[in-house]
């Protein structure tokens, strides 16, 4: 198990770098530069449908792909 401090530093090491995990009603859009700033490798959940999304594009230009539903 991951003690606090180093979940803390996990999560901000992935902030500084731009891969976040995001949590939103509805299907993230492809394209869409700026969208929470996630960069390639973030975490996109969407609420509504009970989906998870990983940006495998980039920062500029996110291409949403389907990980798994619930």
């Amino acid at each position: 198990m991951i003690s606090r401090p180093n979940m803390m530093a996990m999560l901000a090491d992935l902030v500084k770098s731009g891969t976040l995990i995001v949590r939103n009603p509805g299907v993230p859009v492809d394209g869409v530069s700026g969208a929470n700033s996630c960069n390639k490798g973030s975490l996109y959940i969407d609420t509504t449908n009970g989906k998870l999304y990983i940006n495998g594009g980039t920062l500029a230009s996110p291409a949403w792909k389907l990980v798994t539903s619930a």
